[in-house]
């Protein structure tokens, strides 16, 4: 996994921050928000390559 930098830090900090405060005064849109970021997070790992090869299958007798 790569390092994350500081600039990246710092917009993580703001999200964590923002989402604090969309739970505290708005539930509904927090719920919004995390469902777009599981969305976001599925795209991810759809585009990643997977890390090991997976084995043949075997093919029963």
């Amino acid at each position: 996994m790569n390092e994350v930098t500081v600039k990246e830090k710092q917009e993580i900090r703001e999200i964590v921050n923002t989402a604090k405060i969309l739970a505290r005064c708005d539930p509904q849109s927090l719920k919004l928000a995390k469902f777009g970021m599981d969305l976001l997070k599925a795209r991810c790992e759809i585009d990643e390559p997977p890390s090991t090869p997976s084995p043949p299958e075997k093919k029963p007798a």
